[in-house]
This record gives C-alpha cells, structure tokens and sequence, in this order.
C-alpha cells in the first residue's frame, strides 16, 4: 500500500516578527492617516489582531504593526497560504524582504524572526475512520481536543487547545473545506498536480508550529528552518501520529500506513507548487458582471419607457425607441474607461496590481512599492 501512497506536503502558513525603527514606524503611520499616500499595489486593512493597531496587504502578505515604542517586536507578518502555494515560499519570503526595504527597514533578512509555520500532509484518504476507532490509537502529549461534526461524521479535529507546548496538530477534512470555504479552489489543481482524484477523500495533517517549539531548535529564521527540516519532520511524526491497536504496549504498535509510508519514505523537502487559480476567478467574476450588466441594462431601458408611458405620450416606432436607449447606452460606454485602450490597460493594471499580479499586460515590471 505504502508504494500506491499518495501523499501531498506543503507549508501552509508562515508568520514572522520583527522589530521595526521609531522613522519607520512613522512612515507607515502616515499612510495610515492618509490613504492617499500609499504606493500602489499595497492596501490599509483591518488589523485584527490585538497587540497591532494598524495593517498594510500587498498580494498575500500582511504586515501588521503598532506605533507603540514599548511592543516588541512592534511588527508582526504573515504569509497567506493561497500566496504560498502560488508563488512559493522562497519568493514570498524575498517578496517581503523587497517589501521592507522599500518602508526603509535595513538588512530584512537579518530582523525577521520565524514565529510560526505550519507544516500540513494530505492524504488520499480518510482518517476519520481512525481518530474515534478503538482499533486505532492517537499517540500524542497534546490532552486538550476540539472536534466539528457535519451531519454526524467528524470533519475536524484540534489537538493541543490552550497550553500547547509550542504546537498544535490538526487532522481534517481538507477536500470538505475546499468545498464549503470560499477561496480555497486552488487546491483542487495542486491536488490533481499531485495525481489525487477529487472523487475521493482529501484528509490533512497539519503541524502548526509556534516561537517556543522553535527555539528548542534553535531556530531564528526561515532558512535555519529549512535546513533541519528532516530532523524537524521526524520529531513531528514521533510527537503526533495514528497507530494500530496491535499490541498490548502501545509504544510498540505498528503505524497506519499512512504515517508509516510517511516515516519510512517522506523526505523530500516541502514543494512549492506555484499553482495560479487567479485566471480562473476573474473569468468567473467576469461572467457574473456580464449577466448583472444585461441585466442593469434591460432594466434601464424597460423603467425609461414605463417613464415615457407613464405620462401618457404614445411612441409609434417601438424599434426606434430601443434604438435610441441602446445608443445612449453605448455612449456611456465610449466615455467609460472601454473607449479608450490607453484607458482599459491602466484599468486592467489598477485590478491585478490588487490582487498581487506583478506584470502589466504589457509586460512592464511592477515594482513592489512605488
């Protein structure tokens, strides 16, 4: 079984800390005060975390940071997974590095400080059949456990709720939330990249790893990460895995072929898939506003000539009424930014600069920050 194996690595989520400079933190409150200032492709957002009053997004990196001098660090930023698996983690991260330096931060690389990074496992199967089984057992240290059912099958499980050890594990249904959860698509083509069928179960493991687990390691950045990532795996597989009731000592219990196949041959280091599912979404958006547009555009003309009635005038050529609506229709088109190409390439630019494209259609460079 353990050749057949279909199993997906990725690293899901990266978060790092950094202290920024009191000029630095200035700058970008500046921004905050006055929107106007932003360069392009970057964009205030909520923060949503308590310690970080103020947030900045460009593409799928958050930066979030406080103008207080006594937090520290004052900055704390985080790597969307969708940007992750689009770009891979190795230009996300010198992305951010570019990113920095252009808000005039120093030597980036040498201020980030890993905080958090989530190793996940998918598997072509479903492991729910093993968390609530008596012939299966869970070893893990983790006590504290939080599960969502959906029409009475278990579809999630948290491992590690409150005191964590510097970790958590999560095993769920990834294909179920794929489904449910929009903006997850995109895994559907890094599945299939891989060679699963989406007719099948799609359950994941995920290792989320925080700053206190990571300094057993000795870790500080994300390239001191990579390079003990082995070792790091095969602790993570020691401290949460699902074995076999086949023993009366657990400790000797042989593995579920998953994890086993992921003990003895899962080596390779975490791929960066580099899959784009953003074609896919404007072409379906884009369908949406044609059918809302025909629609705006039935319900103008129809509601000027219920006007036109309503006070009693009689038109003898009803074809030559449509007309005219339809020409003061496409009037309003040509002073639109479609009646001038100069004018729809900008527009078309303005759209994928915000949503993290770094090329013009023209194929002219974007900068990271203006």
């Amino acid at each position: 079984m353990g050749f057949n194996m279909l199993v997906c690595n990725s690293i899901d989520t990266i978060c790092f800390t950094i202290n920024l400079d009191r000029s630095t933190q200035m700058y970008l409150l500046s921004w905050q005060l006055r929107h106007n200032l932003i360069p392009k492709g970057i964009f205030p957002t909520d923060c949503g975390i308590p310690r970080y009053k103020w947030g900045l997004e460009h593409d799928g990196i958050r930066i979030y940071y406080s103008d207080s001098e006594d937090l520290k660090p004052n900055c704390y930023i985080r790597f969307s997974s969708e940007y992750i698996q689009r770009v891979g983690y190795h230009r996300a991260y010198a992305r951010c590095c570019g990113l920095l330096k252009s808000f005039g931060v120093h030597r980036p690389g040498r201020g980030l400080k890993l905080s958090q990074i989530d190793l996940a496992f998918d598997f072509q199967s479903d492991l729910s059949l093993y968390l609530d089984n008596p012939k299966y057992h869970v070893t893990t240290r983790l006590q504290n456990t939080v599960s969502r059912h959906e029409a009475d099958n278990l579809v999630w499980r948290l491992w590690g709720v409150g005191a964590s050890r510097g970790y958590k594990v999560r095993c769920y249904d990834k294909l179920q939330e794929s489904h449910s959860v929009a903006g997850k698509e995109y895994w559907h083509q890094i599945w299939i990249n891989q060679g699963f069928t989406l007719d099948a179960p799609v359950w994941r493991v995920e290792y989320e790893m925080h700053r206190d687990f990571l300094k057993e390691w000795k870790i500080e950045r994300l390239s001191h990460f990579l390079n003990s990532q082995l070792s790091i795996q095969k602790r993570l597989f020691d401290l949460w895995s699902i074995k076999n009731r086949d023993k009366s000592n657990v400790n000797r219990c042989s593995h579920v072929p998953e994890f086993q196949y992921l003990i003895e041959h899962f080596c390779r280091p975490f791929q960066e898939h580099e899959v784009d599912r953003r074609p896919e979404s404007y072409e379906k958006a884009a369908d949406q506003q044609l059918v809302k547009a025909v629609n705006a555009l039935v319900s103008a003309v129809v509601n000027k000539a219920a006007a036109f009635f309503a006070r009693k005038k009689e038109c003898k050529n009803m074809e030559l009424y449509i007309r005219q609506r339809l020409g003061a229709f496409n009037g309003l088109v040509r002073d639109s930014v479609l009646g001038s190409p100069t004018e729809f390439l900008l527009a078309v630019t303005a759209l994928l600069q915000k949503k993290g494209f770094y090329y013009t259609p023209a194929h002219e460079y974007l900068e990271v920050a203006a």
